[in-house]
């Protein structure tokens, strides 16, 4: 069994690392149309490979953002991510060693606070990681929802997708109250928001201004209808994101 090594992926080897991520989460590798919408996500990241000779195995990767913590500061956050090692090199000590590396580069930037949203969470116990927050989904009945009594004064408006990035950013950053919200940095919000860009499907962002003027909140929301027998009687509305 060759010995592996661990070091921070230049940007040729992304791709690379890509497919090695992919591999290990049971997909097949990335056709060129997603890399070239997935390419800077990928070089705008802090990234570190682990190799075999001449072969990558394994990879891990974090995200620069400020995170909202409870008290109202913002932090310096490494956002883990893209982490997998192949199936035919696991149990060798390869993603203890990535995550260390990672860990130790973050602290040396100053982040005080390492975070991920992880699809099996018993898995990162022994690395330092608990449970922070827990996802509540709440489905609500319109047929037996009722208005609420005060409506707050003010006007709504539908953003046109050229609109997106110009107003939704900015209105985030200025409404973000929930300790966990996290700044996103360009490629994130154009990747967030990439459905109403295109335009091409029913996700669209709605935002409320202020008597005075003033845009002080908004909601990203998408809906869909269930067409049998060419009557549309059942709909669903979801909300992606809402602010404040």
């Amino acid at each position: 069994m060759t010995a592996f090594t661990t070091r921070r992926t230049t940007p040729d080897e992304a791709r690379i690392a890509c497919d090695v991520m992919r591999t290990a989460l049971l997909a097949g590798p990335i056709n060129d149309d997603d890399w070239a919408t997935s390419e800077d996500s990928w070089l705008d990241q802090d990234s570190f490979s682990a190799w075999e000779l001449d072969t990558c195995i394994g990879h891990v990767a974090g995200y620069r953002f400020d995170l909202l913590v409870p008290g109202g500061a913002w932090v310096p956050t490494c956002g883990v991510t893209r982490v997998g090692v192949l199936p035919t090199h696991r149990r060798r000590g390869v993603i203890s060693a990535l995550l260390g590396e990672l860990a130790d580069d973050a602290r040396d930037r100053g982040q005080v606070l390492a975070a991920l949203r992880s699809s099996e969470a018993t898995i990162y116990g022994r690395f330092g990681y608990g449970i922070a927050s827990h996802r509540l989904t709440t489905r609500i009945d319109t047929g037996r929802a009722r208005r609420a009594a005060i409506a707050p004064a003010g006007t709504f408006r539908l953003l046109a997708p050229d609109e997106l990035l110009d107003v939704v950013p900015a209105l985030y950053d200025r409404c973000a109250q929930r300790p966990g919200a996290l700044r996103r940095p360009d490629w994130m919000w154009r990747r967030f928001l990439e459905e109403a860009i295109e335009g091409h499907s029913s996700d669209r962002v709605v935002v409320h201004t202020s008597p005075d003027g003033v845009d002080d909140g908004y909601a990203q929301y998408s809906v869909s209808w269930k067409d049998e027998d060419g009557l549309m009687e059942t709909g669903t509305g979801e909300v992606a994101e809402y602010g404040p």
